[in-house]
């Protein structure tokens, strides 16, 4: 494998874990990534950890910061050819690279095809993950993901952090909206800090087991 600037799927994980172990036995706690520095908020269920709210900080629409070979500042809602067709296309980083593809139906897009195909696209020189959105609503929306380096994944915590502020930066999402994701739904708060656009995640993590390697 390689090595992730952030997993928003996996700081939920993270937090799960050493609140239920032990390790920090608080409610409020902070997380130093590649990205930077995160803050999980837990709120518990008789006891249990239940629901994880991160501030997964601001994003960049910038090209070269993101990056993206591109002669445009910010590449929002633009052509890419891929293929045999034509996405518009919304480049977005929020520690990691991210392409977000509004269309109106998810399930008629052959994501096997052109997820691998936008994912090494030349115009992305360190890859990109890419999402295909149906917006529901101003309020809710659904996705796929094709991770880069890994391939369809059943959720991608920065994926639907980056859908939930393109959304809002493109006038398709309110503040708050609800995606739902192969592998469940996900909260989001997107709020503005210095001229930057950055959103809160709010889902779940359980316990699936516990064993030993020896």
């Amino acid at each position: 494998g390689t090595q992730a600037e952030m997993s928003g799927i996996g700081i939920r994980c993270f937090g799960d874990f050493v609140y239920r172990k032990g390790i920090l036995k608080q409610k409020k706690m902070t997380v130093e990534t590649k990205s930077g520095i995160k803050t999980i908020e837990i709120t518990l269920e008789n006891d249990e950890p239940a629901l994880f709210k991160v501030d997964m900080g601001t994003s960049t629409f910038k090209t070269p910061e993101i990056p993206m070979a591109s002669d445009m500042e910010e590449f929002l809602d633009s052509p890419l050819e891929v293929l045999d067709t034509t996405f518009n296309t919304t480049a977005i980083s929020v520690g990691n690279p991210h392409a977000i593809i509004f269309v109106d139906n998810i399930d008629e897009i052959d994501i096997d095809k052109y997820g691998p195909a936008i994912e090494t696209h030349e115009a992305f020189p360190e890859k990109i993950n890419v999402h295909f959105v149906e917006v529901i609503s101003k309020n809710e929306g659904k996705m796929l993901t094709w991770e880069r380096g890994a391939g369809v994944t059943l959720a991608c915590g920065t994926g639907a952090t980056s859908t939930a502020i393109s959304g809002f930066k493109l006038g398709l999402f309110d503040s708050e909206v609800l995606l739902h994701l192969p592998g469940g739904d996900l909260k989001f708060n997107v709020y503005e800090k210095e001229g930057e656009l950055g959103a809160f995640m709010e889902g779940p993590a359980q316990l699936v087991f516990d064993g030993e390697i020896h």
